[in-house]
């Protein structure tokens, strides 16, 4: 079932008919009555995907505001039992998530989206579920609690998006992370040098990385990731000479920086090289003559 655009009419189901759902989307409605759809979901046992993204809500429970820690679904943890995908992406919702959301008997969950509300959450709260594939809780107000050290893993996970989490260091539990296909923590406040274990997070499997807009210094080693095509490491205060990325890179942004010195000749070999942006740092030497196939050749920037 999915209801869309800017639907103000009543919820249409009857009781009877909610027992079977697996399904159940809102895309950009506004002005839902909230009292119909939590008591018509609280009758589901057979949910499998809950999908509210850019919807406000009216009624008592939520709001075009919502706080979430007034959010009650009492039958959410039984028909959570075989929930694979919980997607409340840009909701406007705030407040505290504590962990009877997420579904605390529920170890089918596969892709978590809280991004784009206003929420304050811990991280440990979704340790629990194991076969996590995607998890993105960009815009909150995350703690890390035992996060920088912690031993848990998500074996599966393969997205993780950390983007303004207002979080301070890199999560201790990536080094587990070994199947990551694309990591964004950009627009932190994490500063310091890189961890030298970074590079072992999705190693032969990470295409994407993103840790622009931190505070991050020091130097970078060699891009070990063999797979990467996607670099942003731009608006940090990264130092020493600029890190040559791998062949098959598309897009590498790290202008506004504090690298120096000459460019490495070995830019010359990146064929499918589409973006380049190296602005706003200390590079010197003579500029390079890069060649690129036509198709892949979107902009060149290089100062």
């Amino acid at each position: 079932m999915e209801l869309g655009g800017r639907s103000e009419a009543p919820w249409p189901c009857q009781a009877e008919q909610t027992r079977t759902i697996l399904y159940f989307g809102l895309f950009g409605c506004r002005h839902v009555y909230d009292g119909d759809v939590l008591y018509s979901l609280s009758l589901s046992f057979s949910l499998r995907v809950l999908s509210w993204t850019d919807a406000t809500f009216s009624g008592s429970a939520l709001c075009p505001t919502c706080d979430l820690g007034r959010f009650d679904l009492p039958g959410l943890r039984m028909l959570g039992l075989g929930l694979r995908v919980l997607n409340l992406h840009g909701n406007e919702f705030i407040g505290k998530l504590d962990g009877s959301l997420l579904l605390s008997g529920n170890s089918s969950l596969e892709f978590v989206d809280l991004g784009m509300n206003s929420l304050s959450l811990q991280l440990n709260l979704f340790c629990k579920f194991k076969n996590l594939i995607n998890l993105d809780l960009s815009n909150s107000d995350l703690s890390l609690t035992d996060g920088v050290n912690c031993s848990f893993s998500w074996p599966k996970l393969s997205s993780l998006a950390l983007s303004s989490c207002n979080i301070s260091e890199f999560p201790g539990f990536l080094r587990s992370q070994h199947t990551l296909e694309a990591l964004d923590l950009s627009n932190n406040r994490i500063q310091g040098k890189v961890p030298s274990g970074l590079k072992d997070v999705g190693k032969n499997s990470l295409p994407l990385l993103n840790i622009s807009h931190n505070n991050l210094t020091g130097g970078l080693e060699l891009f070990s990731w063999k797979n990467l095509l996607y670099i942003d490491l731009r608006c940090n205060s990264l130092q020493g000479f600029l890190p040559s990325p791998p062949p098959n890179t598309g897009m590498f942004l790290a202008s506004n920086n504090k690298f120096h010195g000459e460019i490495s000749s070995s830019f010359c070999n990146l064929k499918m090289l589409g973006i380049l942006d190296l602005s706003y740092n200390r590079l010197s030497g003579k500029m390079l003559i890069l060649s690129f196939d036509d198709d892949n050749a979107n902009f060149l920037i290089v100062v």
